[in-house]
């Protein structure tokens, strides 16, 4: 067993310890090292394992489309979408629903935080994939979104934790197949965020800087797990991956929905043009994002940051969280981080 630990700025740890094994295949002789790395994550202090020797079967699009069908009774598209609306609206909250050309804001029947919203960037058209979603009706669903979270903090000042979801594909847990955002603002923070906002005090009183900015800006001294240097997102392939091909971006701004709308507009289509990029880089569909923004929580050292992670499937089907993530938060990947970051590096060169 071998552990490394390296320190980033302000002596921030990026730790791992590395367990060699050796590995025989049935029906195969030859008896192969491998090994086996744990990775103690800088921000939150959790531990996780890679095996990039795992055998996993990436799902492409051609394969996805294959295996899923459109749906003509589809509820998000134009020709459905006024019944679902008249289902959805609900009298307790101020807006119930926004729509403004292609895109749509609706608040649903059953909600998942006190304000909750689904966003449909393009009604017009049957749309599953990013790529297949006008850059504009990204924007416009953006709009939206400001308009719709601002409105509830005007009324509730409480509601200050906003987190924008995207599902990729039915493959990553979406509740539809036509591409769609969920919009959770609560007036308390998800386990994740908890303990990033608790970290973030911990490390500003100490240094009186931003954790998160320190850790990405080890990243890009360290350069290996390094992916782009966009104006409004650095983004750098996660050194303790919480999932497949996990990548972290962080905004730079103390909250998206503080920004201009012509900054507004740029950040949109720098993180379309990299989601693009992420699923044709790695010839993969299924994904989760999820946008953890900082608009109105206003404490210093937060940023707004944004998590990816894909989803594919091993040799007995789709991955899905086993014990280890269940029952003792500790997550398994399958790819290298600095492998990850290459990979989507060259699409920006």
């Amino acid at each position: 067993m071998e552990r490394e630990l390296q320190y980033g700025k302000n002596s921030l740890p990026f730790e791992r310890v590395i367990i060699p094994y050796h590995c025989i295949e049935p029906g195969d002789d030859a008896i192969r090292p491998e090994y086996l790395e744990l990775r103690k994550d800088p921000i939150t202090g959790f531990w996780n394992k890679i095996n990039p020797f795992k055998k996993v079967r990436k799902i492409n699009k051609s394969e996805y489309i294959l295996m899923i069908s459109a749906d003509k009774t589809c509820p998000f598209c134009k020709q459905n979408i006024n019944k679902l609306l008249r289902l959805s609206i609900d009298n307790r909250f101020k807006i119930s629903k926004l729509s403004r050309q292609n895109s749509i804001l609706f608040v649903p029947d059953k909600l998942y935080s006190k304000y909750h919203a689904i966003v449909i960037p393009t009604v017009e058209k049957h749309a599953e994939f990013i790529d297949e979603i006008p850059v504009y009706d990204l924007i416009i669903s953006f709009k939206l979104i400001k308009e719709f979270v601002s409105s509830n903090y005007r009324n509730d000042s409480s509601s200050k934790f906003v987190y924008i979801h995207l599902n990729h594909t039915l493959l990553a847990g979406a509740s539809q197949q036509h591409l769609h955002f969920q919009i959770e603002q609560n007036t308390i923070p998800t386990n994740y965020h908890r303990i990033l906002l608790e970290k973030t005090k911990e490390h500003f009183a100490r240094f009186k800087s931003s954790l998160v900015e320190d850790y990405v800006q080890s990243e890009l001294n360290f350069k290996d797990r390094v992916i782009y240097s966009g104006k409004f997102i650095d983004w750098v392939a996660s050194f303790s991956p919480f999932g497949h091909h996990d990548v972290l971006g962080l905004v730079k701004s103390f909250g998206i929905f503080n920004m201009a709308e012509i900054n507004l507009e740029g950040f949109v289509k720098e993180l379309y043009e990299f989601l693009v990029k992420y699923i044709n880089t790695l010839d993969l569909i299924a994904f989760n994002m999820s946008i953890i923004d900082s608009t109105f929580v206003k404490e210093p050292g937060i940023y707004p940051i944004i998590r990816i992670a894909s989803r594919f499937s091993s040799e007995q089907g789709t991955t899905a969280e086993g014990y280890l993530e269940t029952l003792h938060l500790e997550k398994l990947a399958y790819t290298l981080p600095k492998e990850t970051a290459r990979e989507i590096r060259k699409a920006f060169e």
